[in-house]
This record gives C-alpha cells, structure tokens and sequence, in this order.
C-alpha cells in the first residue's frame, strides 16, 4: 500500500504537469486563432473571393481600356477613358473609411452584403451601355462597380486580421494576392469573349455571374470575430487619436508610389499593340503582368512577417522597374516589376496594422490611410496619360513615374529613422 501511494505521489507532478502543458498549448492556439483554425482559413477563402472580385476587376482595366480606346469610346481621347477605371480605384480607397467606420460598428456583414450587391447590379448594367455613350459607362462602371468594391475591400481584409496573431502578414498576403489572380481570369476571360463571339454585352454578363457567384459563397464562409467592448474601451477609441508623424508620413509616402502604380496595368496592352508586339502576347499582357503582382503579393508578405512589414515595403520601391524603350525585348521585360507593385500594393496594410499606436480603432485607421492612395490612383493614371498625349510619348510617363517611386521610397527612409528613433527612447 506504501508503495502505491509514493507511486501515485510521484505520477501526480507529472500528470499535472502535462496537464497544464496541454492547456497552455490550447491557449495560445485560440490566441492565435480566436475562432479556431477551420473558421480562420475558411475565412481567408472568403475574403480571397471577394478580393479577386474587387481587386481583380479594377486590375483588369486594361482590357476595357484598350477596347473602348480603339472600338467602343473611340470617339474619347486615353486620357477620358482612363477616368473611368481611376473613378473605381478611387471610390475603392476612398470609400474605405466609411468601411472601416461601419467595420468597427460591428456592422460587417451588411456592409458586405450592400457591397456585393452594388458591384454585381452595377456589372450588369455594364453591359447595357451604348456605344459611343461616355457617360453611361463612368456612371455603372466608375461610380456605381466603384462604390460596391469600396465597400468590401477594407472589410475583406480588417475582417482576416482578427482571426491571425502570428502568421497576420501572410494571411492578408494571401487575401491580397487574390487581387491581380482576379485580374489574370477576369483579362483572359474578357479578352477571349469581347473579341470572339459573344461580344460586349455578353463578355460582360459572364464576368458579372462569375462576379455574383464569388460573392455569394464568401458570405457562406466568412467568420467575423465577436469583440465585446466595454463602456471603458469605446471611450478609450474616442479619446486616442489615429494621427501621428510615422502615420501621416506613411500616407503620403503611399500616395506618391500609387500615383503610378496602376498607370502600366491600364496602359500595358495598348503600349504592345502600338509597338508591333506580336499579337498572342499583346492579347494577354495584361494577364502576364497579374501573375506577376500576384507572386509579388505572396513573398514579400511572407518575408513581412519575418522581417517587417516597412522593411519589405522600402525594398519593393527601391527596386521597381519601369519600361524604359520601345522594344519587344523591353516590354516582356516590364512584366517583372508587376511582382514589385505586387508588393507595394500588398504590403501597405500590414504595415499600417503594425504601427505600436494601431491597437485600438483598427477599422478607422485602415481606412483613413487608404484614402490618399485612392486619391492618387484617381488623378494619377488621367496625368500620365494626358502627358502621353495622343501621339503616346512614352517617356514622360516614365519619368514621372520613376520621380513618384523615388520619393517615396525616400519618405520611408525617414519614417524608419523615426520610429528606430521611438524605439531606443523607449
């Protein structure tokens, strides 16, 4: 009997040890994954569908504008034309605080739900324009496409923040990397249909239900994270302001890199055909170049996670390319920066979202920070383009270009300097 109990002595140490081993391994996994793992990647699924829908179409402009530019609006200049994929990338951006509000209000899902709807109907009215009609395509397609991504970009993204801790960066990455695969299918699927047999109205009806469809199974699988907060808490978010140097220095570093980052995604297919590029490869440049910024939104976000979100964003400006000829040679070789706007674009978040002061009011300060990006994607594309005039000079473009990136690249210098500088005081 003696000896079974100084056994028994001797095995509860051990049992409660283990015990307590196997619960603190399950909590860190649910810190890790408030939800559980199933319900984080499920919604990382979701949100991946409803950014290659939102970030994909916007991404595949290029396609529209090389068709209105030379069959559909060819009786606008470029520079016309190119208002109305910058209007969705604008309203894309600078409807996310609104987003972002509603986001924090707890509000996700209906403003999901308005979002899918907004874009879908808007698609389909798309395809009842009339030919030489400019207006009724910046209004279904600029303003109302535009303000229906507006509502789920921010949301698809935020809404993946809160189910990771550890892999955050890779997740958004992944969400993100979505974007231009959208713009692969939705270019070669466009492409294929506007210039083969079903034309216009019905290349774009497809894209619509493919659209709807995305949209409807992200609803089924996305989960959002149940925060209560406390009387404390919602006072805490009123009283701390979002507004700090390393935050304003970085929106505008942002808006200086965006105001060219979507100038060759518009421009790309019409540079081919106008030099002669043979045809099978004009026909899916802009597909070639989403494949790209594609892998660009996947590695430098998986390096984020190990090296920095800020990091990896000052390396991608520092070595972004710009087409610099006229040559066939040049422009299979302007496919490799799209990986390098992948990861401007991409990275962009995350960074926001590690700054020490982005505790509270996440939501909020997302949004405001993508508001001078959208603001850049607006004017941008239309200035480049008015200063290829219509005998397309390319190199003006180019310069402008390379002069954004560089400032910015150098803004973020400064912004490092900064918080290095926070850190040591602290």
């Amino acid at each position: 009997m003696a000896a079974h109990n100084e056994s028994e002595e001797k095995t509860r140490p051990i049992t409660t040890s283990a015990v307590n081993a196997l619960e603190d391994l399950g909590s860190t996994m649910n810190d890790d994954y408030p939800l559980g793992r199933r319900k984080a990647w499920f919604t990382v699924f979701g949100s991946c569908l409803l950014t290659f829908c939102s970030v994909g179409i916007p991404t595949s402009f290029g396609v529209f504008q090389d068709f209105y530019t030379r069959t559909w609006l060819n009786n606008c200049t470029a520079s016309q034309i190119s208002w109305i994929g910058s209007m969705q990338l604008f309203l894309e951006l600078c409807f996310a605080p609104i987003a972002g509000i509603l986001f924090d209000s707890k509000r996700f899902r209906a403003t999901v739900i308005i979002g899918c709807v907004l874009l879908t109907f808007s698609f389909f009215l798309v395809s009842l324009s009339r030919q030489h009609v400019f207006y009724q395509l910046f209004l279904s397609q600029g303003i109302g496409m535009g303000l229906g991504i507006g509502l789920l970009y921010l949301p698809a993204a935020t809404v993946v923040s809160q189910h990771f801790k550890a892999r955050k960066s890779f997740a958004m990455g992944l969400v993100s990397a979505s974007g231009p695969l959208g713009g692969v299918i939705y270019s070669i699927m466009l492409n294929n249909l506007i210039n083969g047999r079903m034309g216009f109205a019905w290349a774009v009806r497809i894209a619509a239900f493919l659209t709807l469809g995305c949209c409807v199974i992200a609803n089924l699988v996305i989960f959002e994270v149940k925060r209560e907060k406390s009387q404390t808490m919602r006072n805490r978010e009123k009283s701390i302001s979002i507004w700090d140097t390393p935050f304003i220095l970085i929106m505008l570093g942002a808006f200086l890199a965006s105001l060219s980052t979507y100038f060759p995604i518009f421009f790309i297919q019409i540079f081919a055909r106008l030099h002669g590029v043979d045809e099978g490869l004009a026909f899916y440049s802009v597909s070639i170049f989403n494949v790209s910024c594609t892998l660009g939104r996947i590695v430098p976000n998986f390096l984020a996670d190990r090296f920095g979100p800020m990091n990896v964003y000052m390396y991608c400006a520092f070595f972004f390319n710009w087409i610099s000829g006229a040559s066939l040679t040049e422009v299979i070789e302007s496919h490799s920066f799209g990986f390098f706007v992948g990861g401007l674009l991409s990275v962009y978040l995350p960074m926001i979202a590690t700054l020490r002061t982005n505790s509270v009011n996440i939501g909020k300060r997302m949004g405001v920070s993508l508001v001078p990006v959208g603001v850049a994607y607006l004017i941008g594309s239309p200035i480049m383009s008015a200063a290829l005039g219509s005998d397309f000079t390319w190199w003006k473009g180019i310069t402008f270009g390379t002069t954004t990136i560089l400032g910015a690249f150098l803004i973020m210098v400064i912004v490092k300097l900064l918080i290095r500088r926070a850190e040591q005081v602290d």
